[in-house]
């Protein structure tokens, strides 16, 4: 059950980025779906639902996914759709929660990868997507226990920031990344349609996903310093968001430095590794920052885009994008200067744990 949840969540989050390109919203709208989904993740931490809110949540997701399928206004549509995006995030992600001792994290991600494959059906078949989670996600509560409850959410030495800026630089820049490459791809092979653009653009989005899971396993082989790793991996993906709002997204080599862009992403787990050296490692913070940082790092996409709209919006959030990895580079290095924190080379030399 673990693995189709992680499978459907992928759906979810970039399934309706496609459904917004294919049905011509405008990018604030269509980076709209995404956040709709990113604050339902926010529910199973920093906050808990009860298991009993939880079924009338799913319940009331099926319901709001079916009316999504009517006639509606565009207007009303869209609403529903996002109603239906949120509270789907929040049955499911309050679900793996507390599944996750069932698959590693490596696996998790492939799932997810899949998802993101299989994402440009969601235009043209959106209500029934929609219909299907919402029937496996009240599967899925049978006997499921919340396990987790509201806590305050502790800095852990300044590492909560560090994960907070990491993924605001990933959340700022990759949805409207597949949009405006769907939108790009969509114009330059006309004679294939919309749909081909969308495929295309999924293919990149997976294939910097690829690269985003290598880090990891790269690293642990060859008992690299996590620091290194940390420093090199942010600077690096400064300088191809940088790269890229230069070159622009009709350049030849856009999304060969976006497929880079995984390569960075990818360092994200020296965070907690520091944290746990440090001896401030706390897992349901930080998976609390995580997420509140997805939701901060898509809602300023939204308001770049509304801001300064479709046309310069790729090149501004890219930019946002660089500084907030650059932020991140500048919050662990403030971190790690407090005498005693780390006092020796951090390497990962195995890892069992399941996440």
């Amino acid at each position: 059950m673990f693995h189709l949840l992680s499978l459907l969540t992928g759906v979810l989050e970039i399934g309706w980025i496609a459904f917004g390109v294919a049905n011509s919203f405008p990018m604030w709208m269509t980076l709209c779906f995404p956040l709709s989904y990113q604050l339902g993740n926010l529910f199973p931490k920093p906050f808990s639902v009860s298991d009993r809110l939880l079924r009338a949540t799913a319940f009331t997701a099926l319901l709001t996914s079916l009316l999504s399928g009517f006639g509606f206004g565009e207007s009303v549509r869209f609403l529903m759709t996002c109603l239906s995006l949120f509270l789907l995030s929040a049955v499911i992600q309050s679900v793996r929660s507390g599944l996750k001792t069932d698959g590693n994290r490596l696996k998790k991600r492939i799932f997810r990868v899949i998802g993101f494959a299989v994402s440009p059906l969601a235009p043209f078949i959106p209500t029934a997507i929609l219909v299907f989670t919402s029937i496996v996600a009240i599967y899925s509560l049978r006997g499921h226990k919340s396990h987790y409850r509201v806590s305050p959410m502790s800095m852990q030495q300044g590492f909560s920031i560090v994960m907070l800026c990491h993924q605001l630089h990933f959340f700022i820049y990759v949805h409207s990344m597949f949009t405006v490459a769907a939108l790009t791809l969509a114009k330059r092979f006309t004679s294939f349609g919309t749909f081909f653009g969308i495929f295309t653009a999924a293919v990149f989005l997976c294939g910097s996903w690829i690269t985003y899971m290598s880090v990891e396993p790269l690293a642990v082989k060859t008992k690299a310093d996590v620091r290194k790793v940390f420093y090199f991996g942010h600077i690096f993906v400064c300088a191809i968001l940088l790269a890229m709002s230069i070159v622009g997204n009709t350049s030849g080599s856009f999304p060969i430095l976006w497929l880079l862009t995984g390569f960075g992403g990818g360092a994200v787990y020296t965070v907690s590794e520091l944290a746990k050296s440090a001896g401030a490692y706390d897992k349901d913070a930080m998976d609390a920052y995580e997420n509140l940082g997805h939701v901060i790092g898509l809602l300023i996409a939204v308001l770049i885009s509304l801001s300064v709209g479709s046309a310069q919006a790729p090149t501004v959030m890219l930019r946002a994008g660089a500084l907030a990895a650059f932020l991140a580079v500048v919050s662990m290095s403030i971190v790690l200067i407090v005498p005693g924190k780390l006092s020796k080379k951090v390497s990962i030399k195995s890892r069992g744990e399941n996440q």
